[in-house]
Formats: C-alpha cells, structure tokens, sequence
C-alpha cells in the first residue's frame, strides 16, 4: 500500500469516526461503535477497550468479535495482560506470536472463546490525560505491522474524547435523575402509601441507578440484636431463613453492627457472606440512620462482580430523605 493510498484510508476512518461519534452520547452505544470501528481499521477479528477508572478494584474490559458483533464485558484483575502494561508503560504494543510472550493474559481467550494469536494495543489519551486502553485481537490477514498502529493512533485522540465525553454525559444524566429520584421518595415517604408500597416505591426507584438483581430492606428490632427483612424482591422462598438475621451475621449485619458501608466486589471470596441468592456475585449492604443510630440496612446484589463502583457508593449512602 502506497503512503498516499494510506493516508487516504487514514482520512476516511477519521470522517467516519467523526461522523459516528457525533450519533449519540449514549456511553454503550458508543462503546459498541468504537469496537466496529476498530476492526474495520485494521482488519482484526476482534477488539477490545477498557476506560480508566481508579476506583473499580476489578478492570472492566468490553469485548466484541466480529464473528457476532455482540460485546461482552469482562472483569479481570488490574495486573493482568496486556492492557496492565499498555497501562503501566503508557506505551504501545505489537505482539504477532502471544504464546511467548508473558505479557498476554492467555484466560481472556478462555473467556471470550477467541484465543488470541496476535494482539495490537495503545493507550489511549485524549486531553493530555489516559482514558483507557484501545485492543485489537488477530490480524485476519497477516500480521499487525506500525502501518496498523499509526492509523489506531490517528483515531486515538477521537475515540479518547468521545468515550469521556459519553461517560461524564452518563454521569450527568445519572445525578439529575438521583435528584428526581430523592424528592419523589420524598413525597412518597411524607403521603399515605403503606409501609410495603413505599418500600417497594423505593427499590423501584434506586433500579433506576443502580444495577441489582435482588435486595431488600432490613430493619433492627427494638433489642439491636434481630434484623429481620421487611420487603425484599428477587430472592426465591427458599432463602426465606436468610433474610432474618442477627446483627454481625452476613455482609447485612456487618453493616448493621459497625455503622458503615460495607462492599465487596466478589462475594465468594468474603467468609461473612450468606447467600440468598444464588446468582450473586457482589453486594453492597448500607446502613441507615437516623441521629447516627443505625435502625436498619438496604442491602442490594448483583450478578456482575465489582458491581458497585466508589461513585456509586458514596451516591447511595443511605439516609432518610429530608
């Protein structure tokens, strides 16, 4: 390929980019537009991408193979792979033979079913800041070469910022809708709903933010000694024993009994957790109080390990509404 004929190539992907990108905010959406573009660049078989964020103990990487076109998320631990040294170097990598190089995370092919065979990764950097890691998964053809590399690097700074600005317009849209959320609980709480109706209002409501597949409220009895479930959803009738529970029993009572949040981001690996649910793989359990007296707990599970980001954590502190 002559250098004009790839700079022309070079300057449809980023009009196609440009166009794309200019589409839709929707940080999903998005995501799914990059990975395309991305094999469509440099003709791989599959891609990756993972955005920067500190405060998720596991590294969330979002895949798709060009096989179904249907991205999956992938929860891996920090060090791990490639994208940890893309990271850690804030350099580039061109790998055309993964079984020797020690750097490949070799379980990702397990996972996806896709083992790798060649990668290509960089980091990706937009307003002088790293957003995340950008990876392509097996040259169809040949082998990744610098040509491969320069024309991710040209759309390097495109995909970068509209990724941020996707994720902080997610972040905005999330905030407005807490805020909504609050005063219609408000009015709930301050109306003539019964206790069940409010309740399960309020479940509704924190869905709407956050991610669960079960949960439920639990309150104190009069002694501080019994928590005992007073409206739950997603649990089957045979974790009935299970939602009541004595404080300092379970991820619930730990909450109860020392005043604080308590998250854990993979549940089996936690000796305090009961399962209730069986599908659970993380748990956030936050006490709420009144005077800083706790008189009882919202607990919520999902099934996706490191469910419950910091962010969300400190959103959904829980307090009475005012």
């Amino acid at each position: 390929m002559s250098e004009t004929t790839q700079y022309t190539r070079v300057e449809k992907l980023l009009l196609e980019a440009a166009r794309l990108f200019n589409t839709t905010l929707d940080y999903e959406e998005l995501i799914e537009m990059v990975l395309k573009l991305v094999m469509t660049a440099v003709d791989s078989e599959a891609a990756a991408i993972y955005r920067h964020d500190p405060d998720r103990r596991e590294r969330r990487t979002r895949f798709m193979s060009c096989g179904d076109c249907k991205m999956i998320t992938i929860a891996r631990q920090p060090s791990a792979g490639v994208v940890a040294w893309v990271m850690e170097e804030q350099e580039a990598a061109i790998i055309n033979d993964t079984a020797s190089d020690s750097r490949v995370d070799l379980e990702m092919g397990k996972i996806t079913g896709l083992p790798a065979r060649s990668l290509l990764a960089l980091p990706l950097i937009g307003r002088s800041k790293l957003i995340g890691v950008v990876e392509a998964v097996n040259k169809i053809n040949g082998e990744f070469t610098r040509t491969d590399l320069d024309v991710l690097r040209g759309l390097n700074n495109q995909i970068a910022v509209a990724i941020d600005n996707a994720y902080l317009y997610r972040e905005a849209k999330r905030e407005a809708l807490e805020k909504t959320l609050l005063y219609e609980t408000g009015q709930m709480l301050s109306g003539t709903l019964s206790q069940q109706e409010v309740l399960a209002a309020i479940l509704d409501s924190l869905k709407k933010v956050v991610s669960f597949e079960s949960g439920g409220v639990f309150l104190c009895d009069d002694h501080g000694v019994d928590l005992n479930a007073i409206y739950s959803i997603g649990y089957g009738p045979e974790s009935e024993q299970n939602l009541h529970l004595k404080c300092g029993e379970g991820l619930v009572g730990a909450a109860a009994t020392s005043g604080n949040e308590v998250i854990v981001d993979d549940v089996a690996s936690d000796p305090r957790y009961i399962q209730a649910n069986p599908e659970t793989r993380s748990e956030i359990a936050v006490p709420i109080k009144i005077d800083n007296r706790v008189i009882g707990v919202i607990n919520l599970e999902s099934s996706d390990h490191d469910a419950f980001d910091r962010a969300g954590r400190d959103r959904h502190r829980a307090r009475p509404p005012a």
